[in-house]
């Protein structure tokens, strides 16, 4: 959605774009900018386990080979560096898809932002929340913030307004994370979890 968004911006349909800064790239589209960074909420993950997967004994709580959904390759690469013998499979959708994909059993958990699920208000009954330790599982580089993105020519007052809503704690902690994801060569993609 976020190559979506920037078109509508370029063509003047939309003034300005929310995203989770987690899925911007690290290069900005010419004449765009990032006129804001919200406050950072939770950056971790949380894996939402369906009650047939639930298993006390297992590490991650998570019955031997359970059918994880995810289309993160920083989580499946955790995910399996913890646990090899869990089963990764690509699953798409937005948020209350992927928790109704648990619930109806399409897979046996998944992981996500707990900042997305905090946002959203989901209600999680029916499902098992695991908070995932930072320690253990480290977020995408932006993870837990949101960037408003502008044009570079947008009005003065937008841009001014856009600055009560600027947080320069977690804009100094994203710019660092996304310095080192732009370091490395990686996108959105790049399997990589950080935490400054």
């Amino acid at each position: 959605f976020t190559k979506q968004l920037e078109l509508a911006l370029l063509e003047n349909r939309i003034d300005l774009a929310v995203h989770s800064l987690k899925d911007l790239p690290t290069e900005q589209p010419r004449n765009l900018e990032i006129g804001a960074i919200t406050r950072r909420v939770a950056t971790e993950d949380w894996l939402l386990i369906h009650p047939d997967a639930f298993d006390l004994s297992q590490p991650l709580f998570l019955k031997q080979g359970a059918h994880v959904g995810t289309s993160s390759l920083r989580r499946e690469a955790q995910l399996l560096s913890s646990r090899g013998d869990l089963r990764i499979t690509p699953i798409r959708g937005n948020v209350p898809t992927r928790v109704q994909a648990v619930r109806e059993k399409k897979v046996d958990a998944t992981l996500l932002a707990a900042a997305g699920l905090e946002r959203l208000q989901l209600n999680l009954d029916g499902v098992s929340v695991e908070k995932l330790s930072e320690r253990d599982f480290p977020p995408a580089p932006g993870q837990g913030a949101l960037a408003i993105e502008i044009r570079s020519d947008a009005p003065m007052d937008l841009k001014m307004g856009l600055k009560k809503i600027h947080d320069e704690n977690s804009e100094v902690e994203t710019r660092i994370e996304r310095k080192v994801l732009k370091g490395l060569f990686g996108g959105c993609t790049l399997p990589l979890g950080i935490r400054c």
